[in-house]
């Protein structure tokens, strides 16, 4: 359902902010986005429990990936967007073989009409808020660091520079990586929720 993605380091932006900057390259995903890797999981168990239709309502990368699992799983899919959703996004979603349906002016709308289509028989996959919707990710940033001796270095604990990772990532999978138990000098960096938060571009 998903790849494990390459922690490369950016030295343009190591060399600009004076720190340790790495990229955790997740749009090299198969549907280009980290959301492969927990909606990828959490269909997978769905389908384990006997799901027999995944449901989802976004018309964005969280209804691309159950697209494209439920194409891999060999398990319909019906994913509900709104009437914003772009038709370049409509069509990715179809292209796995997944029914589209556009309902509502808002991903509210359209999210009701989904969990009120599902059937007893099917399994709803929320683009954000679902409990097995979270794979590793931060985990295995986690696990990159502690591998790749260049990120770290042979020297003793209070002399290492610790390595700044920028990765498009939910709150929930933020929370895992923020390991400063194990990593104290690995700083997590959320530069895209907090540049929507005051509406601008924010430093890192």
């Amino acid at each position: 359902m998903f790849i494990e993605t390459p922690l490369l380091e950016s030295r343009a932006l190591s060399q600009r902010l004076n720190k340790s900057v790495w990229l955790k390259m997740e749009a090299m995903q198969p549907t280009g986005s980290f959301k492969a890797r927990g909606i990828g999981h959490a269909c997978t168990v769905y389908k384990a429990r006997g799901a027999r239709r995944f449901v989802s309502s976004s018309g964005g990368n969280a209804g691309l990936a159950v697209a494209y699992a439920g194409r891999k799983l060999g398990v319909p899919v019906l994913v509900v967007v709104p009437e914003t959703t772009s038709e370049r996004a409509k069509h990715l979603i179809a292209r796995e073989d997944a029914e589209v349906v556009v309902h509502g002016k808002s991903w509210q709308e359209a999210n009701e009409f989904a969990l009120a289509s599902r059937t007893s028989a099917d399994a709803f996959l929320h683009p954000f808020d679902d409990p097995l919707n979270s794979r590793r990710a931060g985990a295995e940033v986690v696990e990159d660091i502690h591998d790749e001796r260049i990120v770290l270095g042979e020297q003793p604990e209070q002399e290492m520079l610790g390595p700044h990772v920028l990765v498009v990532a939910p709150v929930r999978l933020l929370a895992r990586l923020d390991q400063r138990a194990a990593y104290p000098s690995c700083e997590v960096v959320a530069s895209q929720r907090a540049s929507l938060v005051v509406a601008r571009n924010v430093s890192v």
